[in-house]
């Protein structure tokens, strides 16, 4: 049995820094054992105790203000450009759209940038910055709207600013005047620019409607502490006075460490080339974590009073770390609409998470709903609160099911075939996608997810899924 490390312990691979503009305080703990490249969960569980403290990350002091802001953004109120572009901006999209560089509406001066969409879709005006590692800045633009609407999919998000991705609490919706928006951004330990962007819609939140931007700012606020937790594929990246209160990192790390070798040994490959994943806690966001390198984590949902309790393990930062295991090109060939949604194979992937991790840490739990549950339970969870109430109303809703109700038949067919099928099944994705252009259709998805696990597991499971409404004739 493996047991979450108390205060005082600390694994020989572990380096800790404490990052101050200008000045790194580096703490190592070393050993004199030589610690593996692959970390087995048998030579984990009889790795003797480590006498070396803990390095704790200090409190952050108390930052120095700016004393003169400089607006960092090149042509911020789009009066310089020319054929009908402005200076210093460019655009891109999830789907084409209509940017207009607008001579006709502005808050000051003559001209502002316009988005306008008579479809969902996610639209941004975008500039790339040079800035400060470790540093906290403010972004800002007015922004005026006409018609803009709800977003149908699972966040609601409008009219906003966004900076590399991370959109803040702030959005218009609706027809209003010119109205200020804001939103504060730290910079991680290594970064050196920002690209910030003047958006309609965001990821899975695409929205319709017209807006306008002017007067837009990026401005330093002050320098920050960070402390960085190095693990064997993680990196922690935390503001330093809540990773002073965290009172075990390093066994949080070590758990997020072997949640990736099992997300490996599920897949079968490591995103970004294997190179490490960094999880950067960010300020206050309207999403509760954003999947990618780094792996952004809201400020707002890191729960530490459950990250000191020894067996509660974080549901949230492992999920967003399955999502990088969608690894292109080929999860482009399994992800698709409805019930195929990249928050159902991120849940199914932490479901085998779970059932692994549950061997080494049987005391470890999840929390959700209000009460904690232990690892081993998490499939099941899926069975009873999703796919049984579906199997009971004798629904077929096939691809527009709910992705977590076919999270838990995915689960209750693993009972049937075990999880080697779905290994040998993501591995096929690998070599069936090599010189193919994308599927498409989610229909034809579903379908070649069928064939494959059916072939791997020396069963005919299409009478299943047709039993579920899904059209794989």
């Amino acid at each position: 049995m493996i047991t979450r490390r108390k205060n005082g312990g600390c694994a020989p691979w572990i380096i800790i820094f404490i990052v101050i503009i200008g000045v790194a305080v580096i703490a190592i703990c070393a050993s004199s054992e030589t610690t593996p490249t692959t970390k087995a969960p048998s030579t984990t569980a009889q790795q003797a105790p480590v006498t070396t403290p803990t390095p704790t990350p200090k409190p952050a002091s108390s930052p120095k203000p700016v004393v003169k802001s400089v607006n960092l953004l090149a042509n911020p109120g789009f009066e310089l450009g020319s054929a009908g572009r402005p200076e210093g901006w460019t655009t891109t999209g999830w789907k084409p759209g209509k940017f207009v560089w607008d001579n006709t509406v502005a808050h000051a001066g003559q001209y502002s940038v316009k988005i306008e969409s008579p479809q969902a879709n996610d639209l941004r005006w975008v500039q790339k910055v040079n800035v400060h590692a470790g540093s906290r800045y403010k972004f800002t633009a007015w922004v005026r709207t006409l018609g803009v609407g709800h977003s149908p999919e699972a966040y609601d998000i409008g009219a906003n600013l966004s900076v590399d991705g991370k959109t803040g609490l702030q959005d218009l919706k609706g027809t209003n005047d010119w109205t200020p928006l804001s939103m504060d951004i730290m910079t991680g330990p290594k970064d050196s620019t920002l690209t910030v962007e003047l958006r309609l819609g965001h990821f899975g939140a695409t929205n319709t409607g017209i807006v306008w931007f002017d007067d837009a700012s990026l401005e330093l606020v002050e320098d920050v502490d960070i402390a960085v937790f190095e693990g064997q594929h993680v990196t922690l990246e935390l503001f330093g006075a809540d990773a002073s209160m965290i009172h075990d990192v390093p066994g949080w790390l070590q758990e997020l460490d072997i949640a990736y070798e099992h997300l490996t040994e599920l897949v079968g490959s490591s995103p970004y080339d294997g190179e490490k994943i960094i999880i950067r806690e960010v300020l206050p966001m309207k999403y509760g974590g954003l999947a990618g390198n780094p792996i952004l984590i809201n400020q707002q949902i890191l729960q530490i009073e459950k990250l000191n309790n020894p067996n509660d393990l974080d549901f949230g930062v492992i999920h967003e770390l399955a999502h990088d295991f969608d690894i292109p090109p080929y999860s482009a060939f399994y992800i698709g609409d409805g019930a195929l949604n990249a928050e159902g194979w991120a849940n199914l992937k932490l479901v085998y998470v779970a059932d692994q991790m549950s061997a080494l840490f049987p005391e470890a739990t999840f929390w959700g709903d209000g009460h904690a549950y232990r690892l081993g339970e998490t499939g099941s969870i899926f069975e009873r609160k999703y796919a049984d109430p579906y199997l009971q109303a004798g629904r077929r809703d096939g691809l527009q099911m709910n992705n977590d109700v076919l999270t838990g038949l995915l689960y209750s067919l693993k009972r049937q075939i075990g999880w080697g099928p779905f290994k040998a099944t993501f591995r096929d994705y690998r070599t069936y996608s090599a010189g193919r252009s994308t599927i498409s259709s989610s229909v034809d998805k579903i379908r070649l997810f069928v064939k494959l696990l059916s072939k791997n597991s020396g069963v005919d499971l299409a009478p299943s899924f047709i039993s579920w409404g899904f059209d794989i004739q």
